[in-house]
């Protein structure tokens, strides 16, 4: 008798407990909004604003009529291809708070029918009426075939400040050589394949220094750096 007492005892408990937090979750989940409070990051060179996503959120619920679950509002903001991710928690008197990380653009994309950004993981970001980043040009569809080339340059490009400030254009060619256009240089650079890439950024920028520094116009058609220990200058 003592054991079956334990036993609805135990049944009890576990009923409510499973009963409270179910309602506790219902009602942080699904309740109306008062207010709402956006925090985006990182705060320089943003595609988005804090209005933009309170019209988004207001048009995706009714704030008078019906109630919002969170799960629903990070599903929809998560979507846009500015956020790389939103979190959503609410406040005490129902203020929805919005944390907000938008994604990074390191290229932008330009082909015959479209034209749009790429981040570190090659997502795609529509344009923004906000804001327009002087980053590199990728030109064709070739980049498609050679994506692990791509983003290995454009680490690189990144992270070397005379890179990031020249490199204008990027392309591959039918043979997926990738190619660059740097500013006031009127000649193409052949990089090639993706072998010893870093290296051959070092040689050009070596190689821009000792040119510079001759005084010369910078006036070669091509600028190869596909040999191993060479640069092979075509005026």
């Amino acid at each position: 008798m003592q054991h079956l007492r334990l036993k609805i005892l135990l049944f009890l408990t576990i009923a409510l407990i499973a009963i409270v937090y179910y309602y506790s979750n219902y009602n942080n989940n699904s309740r109306k909004i008062s207010d709402i409070n956006i925090h985006i990051s990182p705060i320089d060179n943003l595609y988005i604003t804090k209005d933009s996503i309170k019209s988004t959120v207001e048009n995706m619920f009714d704030f008078n009529k019906k109630t919002s679950r969170l799960k629903n509002i990070e599903r929809d903001l998560n979507l846009i291809s500015y956020i790389e991710s939103a979190e959503v928690h609410f406040s005490v008197g129902g203020k929805l708070n919005l944390s907000i990380i938008q994604r990074e653009p390191i290229a932008r994309i330009i082909t015959n029918d479209s034209m749009f950004y790429i981040d570190k993981n090659l997502k795609h970001i529509s344009l923004s009426k906000l804001f327009s980043p002087e980053i590199p040009i990728v030109i064709g569809t070739n980049w498609h075939k050679n994506k692990q080339h791509l983003i290995k340059a454009l680490h690189l490009i990144k992270k070397d400040d005379f890179l990031y400030d020249n490199v204008t254009q990027i392309f591959f060619d039918d043979f997926n050589n990738l190619k660059l256009k740097l500013k006031k240089y009127k000649s193409e650079i052949i990089v090639g394949g993706a072998n010893n890439i870093e290296k051959k950024f070092n040689n050009l920028k070596a190689f821009i220094v000792r040119e510079k520094s001759k005084k010369l116009n910078y006036e070669y058609k091509h600028i190869s750096l596909q040999f191993e220990n060479q640069i092979v200058a075509v005026k």
